[in-house]
C-alpha cells in the first residue's frame, strides 16, 4: 500500500482495515484468518475490525485480543498452564461464518 490514514480518534478500523485487507488478497485463497484484536466489543455485537474484516473478505474470523475492552464482558481470559493473570488481558474469541457469529460462550446470534 502506498498510503495508509493517519490516527484519529475513534477510527481504528479506517485506519486498520485497509492494510489488512490489502495484505490478505495477495496470501491467495484463506480459510480462516485469526485477528491481533476483537471481532465484537461487546456482547450486543458491537461491531470492530475483525466484524469489518470478515464483512470485506468473507473469510471466518477469530478475534483474539491482548488488552481488555470494558464493554466486552463476553471476552473470556485464557490462561497459559497454572498462571493467575491471563495472558495479556484476556481474549475475546468471535467466530464468524457468514451472517453467523458464535461467541467464546457459545451465544449464536
Amino acid at each position: 500500500m502506498d498510503h495508509v490514514a493517519k490516527y484519529q480518534p475513534g477510527r481504528f478500523v479506517a485506519r486498520e482495515l485497509p492494510p489488512i485487507a490489502a495484505l490478505l488478497a495477495q496470501a491467495g485463497r484463506l480459510d480462516l484468518v485469526v485477528l491481533d484484536g476483537y471481532v465484537d466489543l461487546a456482547p450486543s455485537g458491537r461491531p470492530s475490525l475483525g466484524r469489518y474484516l470478515h464483512a470485506q473478505i468473507g473469510v471466518p474470523v477469530i478475534g483474539v485480543a491482548k488488552t481488555a475492552f470494558r464493554s466486552a464482558e463476553h471476552a473470556i481470559a485464557v490462561r497459559r498452564g497454572t498462571a493467575i493473570r491471563p495472558a495479556g488481558h484476556g481474549w475475546n474469541v468471535r467466530f464468524c461464518h457468514g451472517a453467523r457469529c458464535v461467541g467464546a460462550a457459545g451465544h449464536a446470534r
